[in-house]
């Protein structure tokens, strides 16, 4: 399981990135990127990428600022996982990939061949 973002207050903490979308690689930066959700509520103000036309250099100053704040969402987190040994998953979560469906279509027709449809 992993912890992708948490969301505490106006503040969001990511601790996993994919910087190309959903089917990118998944990166998991050395600490978390902190964004103040009512500042910059499209979360564009990062770490500066490609020299600086993504992200920027402010970003650091607010970082060293801020990063004391990275102790609230370790201690929530801390609160939340013994509610997963009391609560653990009900069911696994969802695969989808060709060998599964595969195997379901499979089981559909040989139930159909069984009960005669």
């Amino acid at each position: 399981m992993n912890l992708i973002h948490c969301s505490l207050g106006t503040n969001k903490y990511q601790f996993i990135t994919q910087p190309e979308g959903w089917v990118g690689p998944i990166v998991h930066p050395a600490a978390a990127k902190l964004t103040n959700l009512r500042q910059d509520p499209f979360e564009r103000m990062n770490w500066p990428s490609n020299g600086f036309a993504g992200g920027s250099v402010a970003y650091y100053n607010v970082y060293k600022h801020e990063m004391w704040r990275l102790q609230i969402p370790a201690k929530v987190i801390a609160e939340y996982l013994p509610t997963l040994i009391e609560y653990p998953p009900m069911q696994e979560g969802a695969s989808f990939n060709i060998g599964d469906l595969k195997e379901k279509v499979k089981e559909a027709i040989a139930a159909s061949k069984a009960t005669g449809d």
